[in-house]
């Protein structure tokens, strides 16, 4: 089954706007200190994000699915549908956000522009 088919499921009744093309996270080559989120997992933390995303937000009423996460930290990527970025990093703050700057999103064109900024942090090691 593939991920569409397994996210469609759950969509129905909990109201999220998924993308269109959803990749699958298991088949993504994370860089070290990343992961893959368990099929169960993606709807819950995609509703977090729209839950903390306010109207000003630059992801407020996109169509986006949680597919990664980094270690120990609040750090998550999303897929998204923006017409001009497909995949955004998001630090969830586990809050309703008033400030437009919070959740920190950073926009992608692409996995592997995403990947390659995030080999280019300090310390990293992908």
């Amino acid at each position: 089954m593939t991920i569409k088919n397994r996210l469609f499921n759950l969509m129905k009744y909990r109201k999220i706007q998924f993308p269109k093309s959803i990749h699958d996270p298991s088949e993504l080559d994370w860089p070290d200190g990343w992961h893959a989120l368990h099929y169960d997992d993606i709807p819950k933390l995609t509703r977090e994000l729209n839950r903390e995303v306010c109207k000003e937000h630059i992801l407020y009423h996109v169509p986006a699915c949680a597919l990664g996460r980094k270690s120990n930290t609040d750090d998550f990527l999303f897929q998204v549908e923006t017409g001009e970025y497909t995949f955004a990093s998001v630090h969830l703050t586990w809050r309703k956000e008033k400030d437009p700057a919070w959740p920190h999103t950073k926009l992608y064109n692409g996995f592997q522009e995403w990947r390659d900024d995030k080999a280019a942090e300090p310390g990293a090691a992908v």
